[in-house]
This record gives C-alpha cells, structure tokens and sequence, in this order.
C-alpha cells in the first residue's frame, strides 16, 4: 500500500492541486508521465501495473471533468526513453547478463520496432506540442511514446 500511496495517489493528489488553480484561469494543461504498464503489464511488475492503471483511469476521468473550464488533462505513456532510469536498466542487464553495454544497448534496441530508444528531446518536443494551443482539443489520450512497442490497440 506504500507503494501505491508513493505513485498513484501522488500522482492524484498533484493532478487535484493543479487543476483547482487552473480552473481560478480557466485555463490549463495537465500532462501526466505514466508509463505503458498500465494497457499491458509486465512481467513481475504487478504494482506498477495497477498504479499505472489508477493514474490513466483517474486522468481520464478528470479530462472529462475539468474540460468545461478549459483544462486538458493528457498521459504520455514512455517506452524506452534515453534518461538516467534507462542507464540504470542497462547497468543491470550488463551485470544480471554478463553483457557488454554495446550488448545490453543492441538488447534493448532489437525489441523496439524502430530499433532505437527514445530521446529525451522526443517526450519533451511532445508534451510541449500537447502544452500548447494547437492542442486545445486534444483531451483524455493516452499517448505511447515507445517506437510502436506496444502490441494492443
């Protein structure tokens, strides 16, 4: 129960203290980083899956919500993104697997269909699109960001 306490209502409580002060504008955008455990969930990782879950059920329902008074609430759902968390990925699968990094990289990269990781510049160039005007009508999504990884539709 910590765990989920230290995720999903976190993430919930943010995205409640946020949204009251952009109702005060009637203005605002609400973009959540989750994660694609939520839709299909991985081995072993359970309690991710569910607090992922929570988080994309809530923001849904907040979308819907809080679109009156002109807030859109969004969740980019990341694969593979080139950040510190992934470092520490291939540092374990360097060590589990006694694989050189070029291995533990080549590893990782072959399961995506664009054969890469995502950059950092990648999520940021999407959420400051999703941010913006152009996306005042974009509500409720749920976006992976993973390089066609996810299987489900």
């Amino acid at each position: 129960m910590a765990a989920f306490s230290q995720k999903a209502i976190a993430y919930i409580d943010t995205m409640k203290r946020a949204a009251a002060m952009m109702k005060r504008h009637e203005y605002g955008r609400i973009i959540q980083i989750v994660g694609n455990l939520w839709k299909e969930p991985g081995d072993q990782m359970f309690t991710n899956s569910m607090m992922n879950a929570a988080i994309i059920n809530a923001s849904k329902n907040a979308a819907t919500q809080l679109a009156p008074s002109g807030i859109t609430v969004n969740c980019l759902n990341p694969g593979f993104i080139a950040t510190d968390r992934y470092e520490q990925f291939i540092g374990n699968m360097m060590r589990k697997q006694a694989l050189s990094r070029e291995e533990a990289v080549q590893a990782v990269a072959s399961g995506i269909p664009m054969k890469r990781v995502g950059s950092a510049s990648e999520m940021a160039s999407l959420a400051a699109f999703i941010a913006s005007e152009e996306a005042s009508y974009l509500t409720g999504q749920q976006i992976s960001v993973d390089g066609g990884s996810m299987k489900s539709i």
